[in-house]
């Protein structure tokens, strides 16, 4: 063991229970070899042989260095991958065991040395410790052939040396338990040749040492036994057949050698001489045999016979005549389909019969006539000749001649007669004879012929002539053909039997074997020698030319080829080229190429071998992975009729290339992480394989850069723990790119994509999406109206992001805040539970809390501000005058009045508030319409004329006082107006103006309020407007005294306010700066940072009042900015304001450029336009001609597009403004609109509230 004895894991104890491990009672002999930490895990490492499942493989909770019971406690275990399941911690004693039986082969193969690498967990805190047991080999596997029985085919002509390769067995098993010996059993034909090392990559082959012959012995059945080097020793066994194919080395052979035939002459054509019959001890095509004439057979016998070559009958195909030939001598030969062929002779002596076919021929070959009359008795008169070409009794002839006459027949010597004279001649008596000589042989039937002879003179017209050119006469007896002698030669020999039987023909004989290859001609000298004396000869020259026999199999250059070869070669890529030779000839000597049968099928989709050139090239795709060792058998067969073969092998040893990416596997994930799990948590277990080698399989690991994980290795191990914190609401989950890279050049890497969840834990409170929220709801709502939604939101998940909604308990005006409004806690939905009166209670707060459903739970609040909007609920309240259903108003008027006299002032008031409280005073009837007149927003009754003497004493009113509500509502007095000719000191009646003295305080208080709050908002306003206006003008460069303006924001209206003072530089007629007081209200959304944003406005449209513009007859006022003109005092119906107090009505004009735009001509201003400059137009309604001149100011107008109401007053430095003129309203729509607040601090939000609140009062 290699340790530290410092490290808790090298104490004696548990070096001592390694040692008593080697002596445990397991029969399994279990090693300790190793225990070592490394980075962040440790490892141990065992060695056992291939054990048994139950086998205890090590204490591997004590080598851990765990104490007693803390495996169990810990929860020690293995994480599960494949094969690793075979093996199991017990919970128990912390021992690893085996639960499954460990197969060495079945885990790795014939890869040495086979080790499993387990990934140990522990957990509290969760660490990873990495274990290897290593599995030992076993002689448990006997050698395997691939198959049980193997056939071999070798050719009966194969020459003794002959290798034949076989295919060894395989053994499971590595070392020296696979080291494999063979045996053959015994064999007088066969012996084993064993190549190389005793491993499965040695060459085996069987060694031909005594030639076959099929004919004796066609099949050889041998047992091949394989043994492994183990102890002890197992064996595996194969059996071999072993077929001899056919050679032709047997010629065919006749039953004798020698046949006899008779036959009739004339016998029919087509006639059956005799059929041949040889046979053949060979096989297949080898024993096939036709039938032929010699190679020596005469032309006559040709034309004369014919052989049937497939049955070997002989025939008569023309006319046999014995009286032409006698005997016929047929040399006949059988020859195989062989290759060579082969052939056996025989003999066929055909002897003719004589038939009786011939008639006697007589002839005569000299005659004498005419004879004289003289001649003697005897005298020779014609010579005849006498034939007959049959034979026998048939060729025997006998001669007369007729008729009578003094002639007779002689015979001189066979077949020759003399016809003589008998007796004498007489002319006189007979002048002349006619004699036939007559023939009849002695056949049966006897055949006759007969020849005349007449006494005429001869002429000498024909020369002699013989019957043959050249007559030889051979030698006979002794003196012809004795014996043949034949030049020496060890291969052949003459058989002279025939010819001492009196054939003319010889035999030469094969004495020893041919061998083409060492002499394709042989020459030899027949000598033929005469008996005489001395003895002649003569020779003849003999050329035996012999022919190949496919007797030498190709033989390869070298009998095992060795090459390295590129994995992913491409298709056709050249692996060598083989070379195999033949010395036979012919297609004997013709050599293809061919995968040997033990070639595997793999192997043949992988490679080609071309069958004539012998050059093997890649087929297919090459994968060092799938292998990386390729044995090919090639053989290579030559064409003759037995194809012979010879063999050899060719080696590949593919060469890595790094084709493969790595691959990460997860085999362990654990997920999800708790967002407070500590740094180092074991988040996944991967191992990273790459199926190259070498440097190709060196392979790294990595993750991106910033994430809260690290990655720890161990080998091929690893494991991927936090680092850092982790937040779920930041990341609930991360996509980690595992990167894994080889060391190949080029490198290649592949990435796994781990998701890795962070579960989560209530660390959040919820959160509202405002920070206040306010709330407009229109009084007299009804009961249970829907005021607003409070929405929270909580990052967390699950029931921590649940959220409740509650109303904090609190009071407004002495009772629960239930009592107002209530809020439903899954929905946050806020109802009013009351119906709400503005002018009892125009605004309130509550407290929202809300909570989620976490342990322990979370919660936060926020504020809500119920602003109750005012509607337009009460009609106006004349206060004064007064009148009741049966009387009017009485007021006075002198008759010496004049125009504008102030007749009376009508006194209103409206309990409604903002718009809703504005008031319109109308004459709605009146007995004399042109006398009097009503200002709209004050009230007050004025003459328009001076009366007249003839005056009518009273005058009847009525007014009515109407609301700006919508709808509208409307209060009326009746007025009488008496005239009278002075105006005393007149006490009104009480009962009329009043009701009771409790309104009257009641009102009073409410003015006195108001008109308090007013001045007090008027000082500050002034005071502030001073502060500002040196402040804003020092940032332009101008003196305090130039001018100051002011911006409020109101923001319960929507609206903002500028009130900006303007000093002229030039100076007036009077020697006195004009000052100017600007009074801008502007709608929500338009936005000056300040005055000068404004002044720089008006300075772009100075040019515009330079010259007269002319009036617009289409203007009128938009929707939008009639709703827009807001005033508290001087606003009038139809835009129309009061001049000065001399000058007429005119009505409201607007500021715009020359140009006219639709909806009153409204229109932006050039920009740099100024106030000190004539630059301004303003148009009045239609129907107005005033016009303004340049340079000249109307005190009001407005700025079309925009619902700011502009206030221009001309005033001396000390004058004193009326203050009231520049206060402005917000519209009632605006007053609805809910205004979002920016984020702050409460305190901020009061203080703003407090000054909306403020300015409210101030208007």
């Amino acid at each position: 063991m290699n340790c530290a004895l410092t490290e808790p894991w090298c104490n004696p104890s548990v070096l001592s229970s390694v040692v008593s491990w080697r002596w445990s009672p397991v029969l399994v002999r279990v090693l300790v070899l190793q225990a070592a930490w490394a980075l962040a895990g440790g490892q141990v490492r065992y060695s056992v042989e291939e054990p048994l499942g139950g086998t205890v493989v090590g204490r591997l909770a004590q080598d851990l260095g765990l104490e007693a019971g803390e495996a169990e406690a810990r929860r020690l275990r293995l994480v599960a991958q494949g094969r690793r399941a075979s093996v199991e911690v017990s919970g128990a004693s912390g021992a690893l065991v085996v639960s499954s039986r460990l197969d060495r082969e079945e885990l790795c193969g014939k890869s040495a040395p086979c080790a499993l690498r387990l990934e140990v967990l522990v957990e509290r805190p969760l660490r990873v410790f990495h274990v290897e047991l290593e599995v030992t080999d076993i002689n448990d596997n006997a050698p395997v052939f691939r198959v049980d029985e193997e056939a071999l085919n070798i050719a009966e002509s194969s020459v003794p040396g002959s290798r034949f390769p076989l295919e060894g067995a395989s053994d499971a098993d590595i070392g020296a338990n696979a080291q494999l010996s063979y045996t053959l059993s015994p064999s007088e034909y066969f012996s084993l040749d064993q190549k190389g090392n005793n491993d499965q990559s040695a060459s085996l082959g069987l060694i031909l040492i005594k030639a076959l012959d099929r004919e004796t012995n066609p099949v050889h059945r041998l047992v091949l036994t394989a043994s492994d080097g183990g102890r002890p020793s197992l064996t595996g066994t194969m059996e071999l057949v072993i077929s001899v194919l056919d050679a032709n080395d047997n010629a065919p052979q006749f039953n004798q050698s020698v046949y006899k035939v008779k036959v009739l002459e004339g016998s029919e054509l087509g006639t059956l001489l005799i059929t041949l019959s040889a046979t053949d001890p060979d096989e297949g095509i080898n024993s096939d045999i036709i039938y032929l004439f010699g190679k020596h057979v005469s032309t006559k016998v040709k034309e004369m016979f014919t052989i049937d070559e497939n049955k070997g009958e002989i025939r008569i195909q023309d006319k046999l005549d014995y009286e032409e030939r006698e005997s016929y001598e047929i040399p006949v030969e059988a020859r195989d389909k062989g290759s060579p062929p082969l052939s056996g002779h025989c003999k066929v002596l055909l002897e003719l019969l004589d038939v009786n076919d011939n008639a006697p021929e007589v002839s005569v070959t000299s005659l004498s006539v005419p004879v004289p009359e003289d001649a003697s008795v005897g005298t020779v008169v014609a010579l005849l000749s006498v034939s007959d070409r049959d034979s026998g009794a048939n060729g025997r002839v006998r001669c007369w001649v007729w008729p009578a006459s003094p002639f007779g027949l002689e015979a001189t010597f066979s077949g020759s007669y003399s016809l003589v004279l008998r007796e004498a001649l007489d002319r006189e008596r007979v002048s002349e004879y006619e004699v036939e000589v007559r023939a009849e042989d002695g056949g049966a039937p006897p055949l006759r012929a007969g020849a005349g002879c007449a006494a005429v003179s001869d002429v000498n017209d024909n020369a002699p002539a013989f019957a043959q050119a050249v007559y030889t006469d051979p030698d006979v007896g002794t003196n012809s053909v004795q014996n043949y002698l034949l030049s020496p030669n060890r291969h052949f020999a003459l058989d002279l039997k025939g010819f001492q039987s009196g054939s003319k023909l010889l035999e030469l004989v094969l004495q020893q074997p041919l061998d083409r290859e060492q002499s394709a001609l042989q020459q030899l000298v027949l000598t033929a020698v005469d008996g005489g004396d001395p003895p002649k000869s003569g020779t003849a020259q003999i050329s035996v030319r012999v022919v190949d026999t496919n007797d030498n199999p190709p033989a390869f250059d070298r009998s095992t080829y060795t090459v390295s070869l590129l994995e992913n070669s491409l298709p056709g890529t050249l692996v060598v080229k083989l070379n195999a030779s033949d010395p036979d000839e012919g297609s004997n000597g013709d050599v293809i190429y061919s995968f040997g049968s033990y070639t595997p099928q793999k192997v043949r989709q992988l490679f080609s071998v071309d069958p004539h050139s012998g050059e093997v090239r890649v087929n297919g795709t090459l994968d060092y992975e799938e292998a990386s060792f390729y044995e090919i058998y090639v053989q290579a067969t030559d064409q003759g009729p037995v194809s012979l073969a010879g063999h050899c092998k060719v080696l590949v040893n593919i060469v890595d290339a790094n084709d493969n990416v790595p691959e990460v596997q997860l085999t362990s994930l654990y997920s999800p992480v708790p967002e407070d799990a500590r740094s180092g948590t074991v988040v996944a277990l991967m191992s990273v394989t790459d199926q190259d080698s070498g440097l190709n399989k060196q392979v790294s690991l990595r993750i991106p850069p910033g994430l809260p994980f690290a990655l720890n290795s161990f080998k091929n191990s690893y494991t991927l723990v936090t680092q850092g914190k982790l937040d779920h609401e930041k990341a609930a989950a991360y996509n980690i790119t595992v990167t894994a890279t080889d060391s190949g050049s080029p490198p290649l890497s592949s990435q796994k994509v781990i998701h890795v969840e962070i579960s989560d834990i209530n660390d959040n409170p919820p959160r509202f999406e405002e920070p206040v929220y306010s709330v407009y709801i229109p009084e007299n709502n009804p009961l249970g109206a829907f005021l607003c939604t409070i929405k929270a939101t909580d990052p967390d998940v699950a029931k921590n992001a649940y959220v409740s909604y509650s109303l904090l308990d609190g009071e407004i005006e002495g009772l629960p805040v239930a009592s107002y409004v209530s809020i439903k806690p899954d929905s946050g939905n806020m109802y009013a539970v009351r119906s709400f009166d503005y002018e009892t209670l125009r605004e309130f707060q509550v407290t929202v809390q809300a909570q989620d459903a976490g342990i322990p739970p979370l919660s936060s609040t926020v504020t809500v501000y119920i602003y109750v909007v005012d509607e337009n609920d009460h009609a106006p309240q004349i206060l004064y005058p007064t009148s009741t259903n049966t009387s009017a108003a009485l007021e006075m008027i002198p008759r010496s009045a004049y125009a504008g006299y102030l007749v009376t002032k009508i006194i209103a008031i409206d309990g409604d508030s903002g718009q809703n409280a504005w008031l319109f005073f109308y004459l709605v009837q009146t007995s004399d319409p042109g006398l009097f007149r009503i200002e709209l927003h004050t009230g007050e009754i004025r003459t328009t004329r001076k009366l007249g003497e003839d005056s009518t004493p009273t005058f009847n009113l009525t007014v009515e006082v109407r609301d700006n509500g919508e709808p509208s509502m409307s209060s009326s007095v009746s007025i009488t107006i008496a005239v009278v000719d002075r105006v005393s000191k007149i006490i009104p009646d009480r009962r009329r103006h009043f009701k009771s003295p409790s309104n009257y305080s009641e009102v009073t208080l409410y003015l006195i309020i108001a008109l308090s709050a007013i001045s007090f908002v008027f000082l500050f306003t002034i005071i502030g407007l001073t502060i500002i206006k040196c402040y804003r003008y020092s940032l332009y460069g101008c003196s305090c005294c130039a001018g100051c303006c002011t911006v409020r924001e109101r923001s319960a209206s929507s609206h903002t306010m500028m009130v900006c003072a303007v000093t002229e530089s030039e100076k007036a007629a009077d020697g006195r700066n004009r000052e100017w007081l600007i009074t801008f209200v502007l709608d929500h959304g338009i936005h000056f940072t300040s005055c000068q944003d404004m002044l720089d406005l008006l300075h772009d449209l100075q040019k515009s009042l330079r010259e007269p513009k002319h009036p617009n007859p289409d203007w009128r006022y938009s929707a939008s900015l009639r709703a827009g003109m807001q005033s508290a005092v001087h606003m009038e119906e139809a835009g129309v304001l009061r001049g000065g107090p001399a000058g007429p009505d005119q009505q409201w004009p607007t500021v715009s450029s020359a140009t006219a735009e639709p909806e009153g001509g409204e229109v932006s201003p050039p920009v740099g336009a100024g106030v000190n400059s004539n630059s301004w137009t303003f148009k009045f309604g239609p129907g107005n001609s005033k016009q303004g001149g340049p340079g000249e100011l109307p005190d009001k107008f407005i700025i079309p597009g925009s619902p700011a109401i502009i206030s221009i007053r001309q005033e001396p430095p000390n004058s004193q403004i009326d203050k009231s003129d520049f206060i402005t309203f917000g519209k009632k729509e605006e007053t609805k609109k809910k205004k979002k607040k920016k984020k702050g601090n409460k305190t901020q939000e009061k203080k703003e509230k407090g000054n909306s609140t403020t300015e409210n009062s101030d208007q």
